[in-house]
């Protein structure tokens, strides 16, 4: 009966000791995926590099923006209305050399960059200026 009552005691502290462990790893904050890091700019520059030749829509020279619509193309602001009228979808392969976009955003290529954009409110969390080609 000892023997039990022991053992009894024992588990319950292992299970005790557990609960914190468990409770610490289901409330690890999750990156923010709504920035490109350094491994994602390294894997759009490898693919632009693959593309170069011929590049899709969005992204060829006749496609850039003006001027005065480049300089407005910033990270945390609203595309304006004719922005958005050039944007274009980006390319399986595109997809596969960066993470699923946050839910609610997607990837897109305007005026020779990619960004990546809030799909109903057209709000910019950053753009990759792809390098123009001489």
């Amino acid at each position: 009966m000892k023997l039990k009552t022991i053992f009894t005691f024992l588990v319950l502290g292992v299970l005790i000791l557990a609960v914190p462990a468990a409770r610490s790893q289901q409330n690890s904050p999750t990156p923010d995926r709504r920035h490109f890091d350094a491994d994602d700019r390294q894997s759009m520059h490898a693919w632009y590099s693959l593309h170069h030749d011929e590049l899709p829509l969005g992204l060829r020279k006749k496609d850039r923006l003006p001027e005065d619509l480049e300089k407005k193309l910033v990270v945390h602001e609203v595309l304006s209305d004719n922005r958005r009228a050039r944007i274009h979808t980006v390319s399986g392969d595109f997809l596969g050399r960066v993470p699923p976009a946050p839910e609610g955003c997607q990837y897109v290529f305007i005026g020779g960059h990619a960004v990546l954009l809030d799909a109903k409110t057209y709000y910019v969390y950053d753009v990759f200026h792809f390098e123009k080609k001489p």
